[in-house]
């Protein structure tokens, strides 16, 4: 994990995952009392002599609010914790590409059967089983967030102000060119501090 401060006022952004390995990508921003979340990815590895395969997660923020979560595209890396995520803190709004949140629609319920297969497995095998990185009830709530004002789906380019609890705030969305609809993040706080968020 990647911690930096930002100044002396206690503000500062952490990377978990990358770039010290592929996988659970995330990125924390606390500044001006405003906490984001960039990316919420899972890792996949086989540890040797093992027959499953096993899944890791973010690290944990501990009890820190969120007021906003930014997925940037649709791979595993980035977007495979967001059910997750997006349940263990509810008061987060979340941003993600429509051409994201419509293949995940796709790839995460695929990522639940694999996941439980491999619990399954592990089982009927007497090993301990893996983790699994959501539940099929926090899946199915995520989902159920579009239409709603908690989920946001954008198309790049855009801008987006005066989110709930981000009042000030400006979020410039551009296209990155790694998938279909990914973005990368220009992020400018009300005192003028800005950082940019590129994802891979």
């Amino acid at each position: 994990m990647v911690v930096a401060e930002l100044n002396q006022n206690g503000n500062f952004f952490s990377q978990r995952g990358e770039p010290e390995e592929i996988g659970a990508s995330q990125g924390y921003l606390s500044y001006m009392g405003k906490s984001i979340l960039l990316d919420a990815g899972v890792g996949f590895k086989k540890v040797k002599g093992h027959p499953i395969q096993h899944v890791y997660v973010p690290a944990g923020i501990g009890g820190h609010r969120v007021d906003l979560i930014i997925c940037s595209h649709q791979h595993l890396d980035h977007a495979g914790y967001l059910p997750r995520t997006a349940a263990l803190y509810p008061e987060a709004t979340i941003i993600t590409p429509r051409e994201c949140f419509r293949t995940l629609k796709i790839m995460l319920p695929d990522a639940l059967k694999i996941s439980s297969e491999e619990v399954d497995k592990a089982l009927m095998l007497g090993y301990e089983p893996p983790v699994v990185s959501f539940t099929g009830e926090e899946l199915e709530a995520f989902f159920a967030l579009e239409g709603t004002p908690r989920l946001i789906l954008i198309d790049a380019p855009c801008e987006l102000t005066n989110l709930p609890n981000l009042e000030g705030w400006k979020f410039q969305f551009h296209s990155s060119g790694h998938t279909i609809g990914a973005v990368s993040t220009r992020i400018t706080a009300p005192d003028g501090w800005t950082t940019y968020w590129t994802a891979d």
